[in-house]
């Protein structure tokens, strides 16, 4: 990653003379970290141990404002996706109705989405409103951020699921695989944040367990610098 941004912007990022003493960890207790397969929650919390001992300082942070404004914010795709899809296939010269390009998503609950999209757009002046209410996300996070170097949390709230599964049963409650399986990261991509998730070890099918690190927008260089030195870290 260190390279290849090196070659998009011409930033070298070197952790000489960097320490992780004192770097702030913010750790978003309500929603990030509730509701987690036992195995996440296990690994996760290793990894942050093991860098609390190196000299990291774990900092409650309160996300839930932010969140729920983020969710208001969902009909932001409801016009993206219908304006870059029909632009995707003029571009292309690919002589297929959207209504019709749409039957080709797999996923059921994705299709079901987008087709919804297409009966009910969103007017041009409502997109509007609701970039306004998404500059209001983006301020109460950047808030946030003012006492922490970086938020850390489980990149799924689970681990990887059978491809083709639209829905499965977790914790008591039947979950679309979909809706939930993004419910941690959503936000750092609506808001347009930085973040880089780090394998921390696996579950008892040799299925993969990630923990994310974010920053706050621009801040590119200082997540790769503060993650290259916490990845050998957690790696130990």
């Amino acid at each position: 990653i260190l390279y290849i941004e090196k070659y998009i912007t011409g930033i070298t990022i070197s952790t000489e003379g960097a320490s992780l003493k004192g770097v702030k960890l913010g750790f978003p207790k309500k929603l990030f970290w509730q509701e987690l397969d036992p195995q996440v929650e296990k690994y996760c919390q290793i990894a942050i141990d093991k860098l609390v001992e190196r000299g990291c300082l774990v900092v409650e942070v309160d996300l839930t404002e932010a969140y729920q404004l983020h969710l208001q914010c969902f009909s932001l795709i409801k016009y993206e996706v219908v304006k870059e899809m029909e632009k995707y296939l003029a571009m292309n010269k690919i002589d297929t109705p959207i209504e019709v390009a749409v039957d080709n998503i797999k996923t059921q609950y994705v299709q079901g989405m987008v087709k919804d999209f297409i009966q009910d757009p969103l007017t041009f002046e409502e997109y509007i409103q609701t970039l306004e209410l998404r500059r209001k996300v983006v301020k109460l996070i950047q808030q946030v951020y003012q006492g922490v170097d970086l938020l850390v949390y489980p990149t799924t709230k689970w681990t990887a699921t059978e491809t083709g599964v639209e829905e499965k049963d977790f914790l008591g409650s039947v979950r679309n695989v979909f809706a939930f399986g993004i419910s941690n990261t959503d936000i750092g991509g609506g808001a347009n944040l930085p973040s880089v998730t780090i394998p921390v070890g696996r579950d008892e099918n040799n299925l993969p367990i990630g923990l994310e690190f974010g920053q706050f927008t621009h801040n590119d260089a200082k997540l790769l610098q503060l993650c290259s030195l916490i990845e050998p870290i957690i790696r130990s």
